[in-house]
């Protein structure tokens, strides 16, 4: 399987993009309200070969040939086991604040934590399980319905549980509770059935599940907590019978129809200025540029709106080495600490599918997010292979998959690789999303 590109290499993937000329000023705005005229052919379940990925349609002897020691996943074990990471998304997750190890995760999200702008990440891991993923923060109401859509254990650091006199409740520990669902080990495992799975909160529990729980020095407070993934499933998941309903995205060929959609800027502050004082507003407004001979889309933080390929800012994973022995030290309170281990910048995460998809938040308490993922329908926009597909979305129940269909009304296939869906508020004010 060809490897990744190095930092390197992506400086000069970006100076490349720099010269080609891209203009936001001339790109197409995406208009999120307006009806499309599909007609929805519900999709049933999809399958895929043995051999195959269900979540990014790869094939395991290909991935095989990349496993670093230590990990698992399916890959290893040819058990479909999906495991939500919550990610801090601070600056965007660029710099010290890149997801560690996150070129194996299979699934992003990101959406709105904040009405000004401010977004968070979360990843789904099922083809490999590393030995450490995170940074870690809290969870926000629309991760437990991520959540509940794919059955997944989840891996966060506490949670937002706003009370204020509303229907749309921000509570994520009301929210988790209503669906039956345990917080952690200390809950009687025999009580549940195996198909609802655990949440794994870094800032509680007990040291059951807290031994695979770690903090690295060095890094900042909102991104140093960080799990051991595979340790966690192996060790304390893997064995117990549980089923799973299914999540099995449709691969295939490109779709014929379609426009051009080699560079999609997403703007969850298209007002951003050089002049505010909060400069980090800048890092929640991102551009995807497809690079044809590898068939992806990189991702990278804006820090000018005005020139935005000027100076982006590289979406990479961090690699963390020399960590086997610290590993091994556990602390009751806090899990181990991680001091002497070498960080680094490593490749760069690139998506072979970029979903922006359309949805209502509600706002109660005029900063926390509720976000209506299910129950309804909205808007889509998938690029993939250089093209944009307008298309429309549609979840009906809190435990089904969301699924997007294309212009035939179809479920559309995506391309095998890594997804990208964007959350876009489009409710909210100076949310933007453009392309060319």
């Amino acid at each position: 399987m060809k490897k990744l590109i190095s930092i390197l290499l992506i400086c000069a993937f970006v100076l490349s993009c720099t010269a080609a000329g891209a203009d936001i000023a001339s790109a197409k705005t995406i208009d999120a309200t307006s009806t499309r005229k599909i007609n929805i052919q519900p999709a049933g379940e999809n399958t895929v070969p043995d051999g195959i990925s269900p979540t990014t349609g790869r094939e395991f002897a290909e991935l095989e040939e990349d496993l670093p020691e230590g990990f698992s996943g399916m890959v290893v074990t040819n058990k479909y086991y999906p495991l939500m990471v919550q990610h801090c998304g601070y600056l965007s997750a660029v710099g010290d604040a890149a997801p560690v190890f996150g070129t194996y995760a299979d699934v992003y999200y990101e959406m709105a934590k904040a009405i000004s702008g401010y977004t968070r990440l979360c990843m789904i891991f099922n083809d490999y399980l590393p030995t450490l993923v995170g940074g870690c923060r809290s969870m926000r109401m629309g991760n437990v319905w991520i959540r509940q859509e794919w059955n997944a254990p989840v891996l966060y650091a506490g949670t937002q549980n706003t009370s204020v006199s509303s229907k749309y409740k921000t509570n994520v520990d009301e929210a988790r509770a209503s669906l039956g669902i345990p917080n952690s080990v200390n809950s009687d495992l025999q009580t549940y059935p195996w198909n609802v799975r655990m949440y794994f909160d870094g800032l509680t529990g007990s040291k059951q599940y807290l031994k695979w729980k770690y903090r690295i020095s060095g890094l900042p407070d909102e991104c140093n907590l960080v799990w051991d993934a595979a340790g966690l499933v192996t060790n304390l998941l893997g064995e117990r019978d549980f089923s799973d309903h299914n999540h099995t995205f449709k691969f295939g060929d490109l779709p014929e129809g379609g426009d051009t959609g080699e560079v999609v800027y997403v703007m969850f502050r298209n007002d951003a200025t050089k002049n505010v004082d909060d400069k980090g507003m800048f890092y929640f407004n991102s551009v995807y540029e497809y690079e044809p001979e590898e068939n992806v889309y990189y991702r990278y933080a804006i820090t000018d709106l005005e020139k935005p390929l000027d100076n982006p800012v590289p979406f990479t994973e961090q690699r963390i080495t020399n960590t086997v022995s610290k590993l091994a030290t556990y602390n009751e309170l806090d899990g181990g600490i991680i001091t002497s281990c070498t960080r680094t910048q490593g490749n760069a995460i690139t998506f072979a599918n970029v979903v922006i998809q359309y949805v209502e938040n509600k706002w109660p308490d005029g900063e926390h997010p509720y976000p209506i993922l299910y129950g309804t329908s909205g808007n889509a926009d998938v690029f993939m292979g250089g093209k944009h597909y307008a298309c429309v979305w549609k979840r009906d129940d809190v435990n089904d998959r969301t699924v997007f269909y294309g212009e035939d009304g179809q479920e559309i296939p995506f391309q095998a690789g890594r997804t990208m869906i964007v959350q876009m508020d489009y409710n909210a004010a100076h949310r933007e999303v453009k392309y060319e």
